[in-house]
């Protein structure tokens, strides 16, 4: 692979982990803990791309229509294979780890992890078909990672608060969402993409769109709302046995 086109397929999610970074306003992360969280994303493209292997006679049967076969492989295969699998890399890395003290920073984690996947992903597809896909993947898959990273670390941050002060139901609640939100949204991107379809294409677009604008409306609310956990510097609210300031 060549310089350039490494650096077409790279360059696109680092730039997306900078931003993200970035936008972490009270404090920003460990440069080490950025890095592994990095480097967890990208490992765990090998345990997905085995389980996908392997779960491949889930949806190759003779017995199943076109259909069928696109919605397993799409929705119960390789979504929930790869969210699950940035889920456990971004949680291995960052549930126990002190600097997670503020609820944006499971935005931090959750898009770092996911963009690590993104970035091995991204590489691997540019060797195999060029720079045309790196530049369209740029715009495409590789957003749509982000985009899942921003869905679930919202949720994710939002389990760590209610587990610090004790809510196990809404925590498992909260940890419930942060996969499987991502995996819905996964999933639909990968159907649709898939579909040889003028309808399909179309809604492709549009749900692309739509994404866009909600992660980054999603993200920015909770930029400004950030909340401190508990022992976090400057936590100085009370908080309901909910886990909800008051």
């Amino acid at each position: 692979m060549s310089d350039v086109l490494l650096l077409a397929a790279a360059l696109p999610p680092l730039f997306l982990i900078y931003r993200i970074y970035q936008m972490d306003a009270v404090e920003h992360e460990p440069i080490g803990l950025i890095i592994k969280l990095l480097i967890a994303g990208g490992a765990v493209t090998v345990i997905a791309s085995l389980l996908e292997s392997a779960l491949t006679v889930l949806y190759s049967g003779p017995y199943l229509s076109q259909l069928a076969s696109d919605l397993i492989h799409y929705f119960i295969v390789v979504a929930i294979v790869e969210e699950l699998c940035k889920y456990g890399a971004a949680r291995l890395m960052t549930w126990k780890d002190p600097a997670f003290d503020y609820t944006f920073d499971g935005v931090v984690y959750c898009v770092t992890a996911s963009l690590g996947f993104a970035l091995v992903e991204n590489i691997m597809y540019a060797g195999i078909y060029g720079m045309r896909t790196a530049v369209i993947r740029a715009f495409t898959a590789i957003v749509l990672h982000a985009v899942c990273g921003v869905f679930m670390g919202c949720y994710y941050g939002a389990a760590k608060q209610y587990s610090a002060y004790g809510n196990k139901s809404a925590a498992s609640m909260m940890t419930a969402r942060s996969i499987l939100v991502p995996v819905v949204i996964h999933g639909i991107y990968d159907f649709c993409a898939s579909q040889d379809s003028t309808l399909f294409s179309a809604i492709f677009l549009v749900f692309l769109v739509f994404l866009y604008y909600a992660a980054y409306k999603r993200v920015s609310a909770l930029e400004k709302n950030d909340t401190p956990l508990p022992g976090a510097d400057g936590d100085q609210r009370g908080y309901g046995p909910d886990g909800r300031g008051y």
